[in-house]
């Protein structure tokens, strides 16, 4: 059976991504912000924000009794949170212990239907489309989580930069541990299977850069490990930045897609691979 990769599972159920909330050690205030001054902008700006658009890139590295794998992944995202629309461009490279394969997909998302154009090396490109959970753009609304995750964090502010022109508040934000461990626990991956083992989280440090005039996130950098009670260990490399927020967009399906192949609800399709479709 030829499973569909886990980096478009984990796109689909849980989305492109949350937009979430020298080295140096200066208190927030002495930065001239509180840190429930940032926490009030954040919350303020999600309520703000209707449309955008996102690039970035995902490095993923898992080591274990059977060898290393490394995926990595470049995005690219349109979205109108007002009509619960969005396309999503993947391109992911996946080496496991030197036998490299090549991915490229094409999600559009119209309130829980999707449609995924599947480019696989050395197959016919293939279209699908089911029905996504309804819960699906509720998984989006995480401000509760990243607050409650901010208010135990420790947060240094470090010297301002620009992000495309745009002065920005540069955030380096640890998050107390038990609190991250409690909030990934709560909501583990629909792609694995419940007995699956729960990680431990060694080290989580996310780095925002907030606009100065409407705490709009511009860019993000987060590095994640963490290690199973088997010995593997994961470390997460991800960068991405956001923009044109709130301007117009147009999310379309082009004409390719009407030949699409209905797979009814795509959580559980996903769970069985490609083996049910026509190339």
């Amino acid at each position: 059976m030829k499973a569909i990769p886990l980096l478009l599972i984990i796109s689909l159920t849980l989305g492109f991504m949350a937009v979430a909330c020298g080295s140096s050690n200066t208190s927030i205030e002495s930065a001239g912000i509180t840190k429930e001054k940032l926490i009030d902008g954040l919350m303020v700006s999600r309520i703000d924000i209707k449309t955008g658009q996102a690039e970035g890139n995902d490095v993923f590295t898992a080591e274990g009794s059977h060898g290393t794998l490394t995926m990595r992944a470049d995005y690219k995202c349109i979205f109108d949170w007002s009509q619960s629309q969005m396309k999503l461009n993947q391109s992911r490279t996946i080496n496991f212990n030197g036998y490299v394969e090549i991915y490229n997909n094409t999600i559009y998302v119209f309130g829980t239907m999707a449609y995924i154009l599947i480019q696989d090396e050395g197959l016919p490109d293939l279209w699908i489309y089911g029905e996504l959970p309804e819960s699906y753009w509720s998984r989006w609304e995480t401000v509760d989580q990243e607050i409650e995750l901010l208010y135990s964090s420790k947060i240094n502010i470090l010297p301002m930069e620009e992000v495309a022109g745009t002065p920005c508040y540069v955030a380096e934000i640890i998050p107390d541990m038990d609190t991250l461990q409690e909030i990934l626990n709560s909501a583990p991956l629909p792609s694995l299977p419940e007995e699956s083992p729960q990680s431990t989280v060694d080290r989580f440090i996310f780095k925002r850069w907030f606009a100065q005039d409407n705490f709009f996130t511009l860019k993000i950098h987060d590095e994640f490990d963490s290690t199973y009670p088997d010995g593997k260990t994961f470390h997460d490399v991800q960068d991405y930045t956001y923009h044109d927020y709130n301007k117009n967009v147009s999310i379309q399906l082009p004409p390719e897609a009407k030949k699409a192949q209905y797979v009814g609800a795509l959580d559980k399709f996903l769970e069985q691979g490609l083996d049910s479709v026509t190339y």
